[in-house]
């Protein structure tokens, strides 16, 4: 399964730098916890992060937002291959 993941289903309150912020979307907490749930549940091999416009919010805080969301899908990866190690 390829996720993309698009900030703009986020409240715009907490991501002003997407072109088409949604009124009722999800806050960074619930959006993150939402991808880690995907990845823990599925067979997630990639994903899409898409519409992180910076020029349009100089705070920063929906490309902070948007790495997270990269590296808690990178971390959810790498713990579902660590558990199909065998312990040495």
């Amino acid at each position: 399964m390829v996720r993309e993941l698009r900030p703009p289903a986020s409240r715009a309150r907490w991501r002003p730098g997407t072109g088409t912020p949604e009124v009722e979307g999800f806050t960074t907490h619930e959006g993150l916890s939402l991808l880690r749930a995907v990845c823990r549940e599925a067979q997630t091999v990639g994903m899409d992060l898409v519409e992180v416009l910076p020029d349009k919010d100089p705070s920063g805080i929906t490309a902070l937002a948007g790495a997270s969301m990269i590296h808690a899908f990178l971390a959810a990866l790498a713990g579902k291959k660590a558990a199909k190690q065998p312990a040495a």
